[in-house]
């Protein structure tokens, strides 16, 4: 068995990703989001951690999510039996979590490509950040995160606005 990471995929948050698509966000943001559901990806895909952060992104949004939190992959390699003689098979499996965090939703631009993706105005948008802000101040409240992570986090999502 081969051990690898998402660690790449989950430093790319908040990116954009096609309208219907949840973003892949790092744990630490899914503070101050509500956990809808779990799910694991199993592919025999050649790029199966690419093929599960995209089947990850398409199946939180049918459970009405908006963010996704990829946990790390296992990598399983085994010899099979074929016709020509022995088949290498790799099989990718990727645990994830969806969440809804009231981000902003995207939608693409009329006339434009898929990369062509803009954020639409709301107060849905300025509601996420209090809604992070509040459960932060729970966290600390509660003695679950000392005051230099409290102010170094609410930084964090000041610089966001």
């Amino acid at each position: 068995m081969i051990r690898s990471t998402l660690l790449v995929l989950s430093l790319m948050a908040p990116a954009l990703v096609l309208a219907d698509d949840a973003r892949v966000i790092p744990a630490e943001d899914a503070a101050a989001c509500r956990l809808l559901a779990k799910q694991e990806c199993k592919t025999n895909e050649d790029k199966g951690l690419a093929y599960c952060q995209q089947w990850h992104q398409h199946q939180a949004r049918k459970q009405n999510a908006d963010a996704v939190v990829l946990a790390d992959a296992d990598t399983f390699i085994r010899k099979r039996p074929s016709l020509n003689g022995v088949k290498t098979v790799t099989t990718t499996i990727v645990p994830a979590a969806y969440y809804y965090c009231g981000f902003e939703p995207l939608t693409r631009r009329k006339g434009e490509g898929k990369e062509a993706v803009a954020p639409v105005s709301g107060t849905e948008h300025h509601n996420r950040f209090e809604q992070r802000l509040l459960t932060l101040q729970k966290l600390k409240d509660k003695g679950l995160i000392s005051a230099e992570e409290y102010a170094q986090k609410r930084q964090q999502i000041l610089d966001e606005l």
